[in-house]
């Protein structure tokens, strides 16, 4: 879980916002990731 927040932040501060829509494989740890930092409301 760590890893996925960690990749996660680095992405957003990289790109500068928060994106609409994220495409993942499906690892299990990424969607808890999405949803504790960013918003439940986007779409994967």
């Amino acid at each position: 879980m760590e890893a996925a927040q960690q990749f996660f932040h680095q992405a957003v501060v990289v790109v500068g916002h928060v994106p609409n829509q994220v495409t993942m494989d499906g690892h299990t740890p990424y969607l808890r990731a999405i949803r504790e930092m960013m918003s439940s409301n986007i779409q994967h």
